[in-house]
């Protein structure tokens, strides 16, 4: 099992010896109550990097995800923990110079792609702890990120309201999905690739054609921004999360 955390500008993995059953008791409150305030105070050694809540000091966690095909992977992103209590043998991703706010394995479980707030975005090598390709977002931060089901491309969500579609090889934007009005905080494909699902602070959750950059539907309904969205696998329902509802 890998753990990755967000602390601010770095990644941190926690390697498989861990323990998927000790870590199942702090994260699940996490997970259950993803925009709630949590305490956490760093141990040393081979202490749990998420103590029990009585020794716990302040940080924000914002969501956890397992990775395609291994359910025992889970990954975990908080707006700030010391990782000073990381074994010798985690990972530690460095090189963002802003807050990472979203995170997505690839396909294969191979490399991670970090959304950030310094305007870029990053795809790393889990296993070297080396980045290898930067996306450019031009001076909007990195909201969303998302790979395509090939794992050939890769799009980003933006503070400007653009999503935008990169080719992992050369790292070069090859097409923008316009239409959103506020801040894009989640994307999505579908299972073959061929629609991507985006969410917004406009309330909407909106449906693309991938090939094209077109839109296909505005789905409305939402209060509230759209903070996650999940195609069902055979790709005909879509599960959006909202902070007022999941529909």
């Amino acid at each position: 099992m890998k753990i990755a955390t967000i602390s601010g500008k770095k990644v941190v993995f926690v390697p498989s010896s861990y323990g998927r059953n000790r870590l199942r008791p702090y994260l699940k409150p996490f997970i259950r109550n993803s925009a709630e305030r949590w305490l956490c105070r760093p141990n040393n050694g081979s202490k749990p990097i998420v103590p029990k809540a009585h020794e716990l000091t302040e940080f924000r966690i914002a969501h956890a995800i397992f990775p395609k095909d291994h359910p025992d992977n889970i990954q975990a992103f908080c707006k700030e923990i010391n990782v000073t209590s990381v074994t010798a043998s985690s990972i530690v991703l460095t090189g963002h110079t802003g807050f990472v706010w979203a995170a997505a394995f690839s396909p294969d479980s191979r490399h991670l792609l970090t959304g950030s707030s310094d305007f870029t975005a990053r795809l790393w090598d889990i296993t070297t702890g080396q980045a290898v390709q930067t996306f450019d977002g031009q001076g909007s931060v990195a909201l969303a990120v998302a790979f395509a089901p090939g794992g050939q491309h890769v799009v980003t969500g933006h503070w400007d309201g653009t999503t935008r579609l990169w080719d992992v090889a050369s790292g070069a934007e090859v097409g923008r999905f316009l239409g959103h009005t506020r801040q894009v905080y989640s994307a999505a494909f579908s299972p073959d690739g061929r629609i991507l699902m985006t969410g917004s602070k406009d309330r909407t959750v909106r449906l693309w054609d991938v090939a094209t950059q077109q839109p296909i539907h505005t789905l409305e309904g939402h209060k509230s921004l759209v903070v996650a969205g999940q195609f069902s696998a055979d790709g005909r329902q879509l599960l959006s999360v909202s902070w007022d509802s999941i529909r």
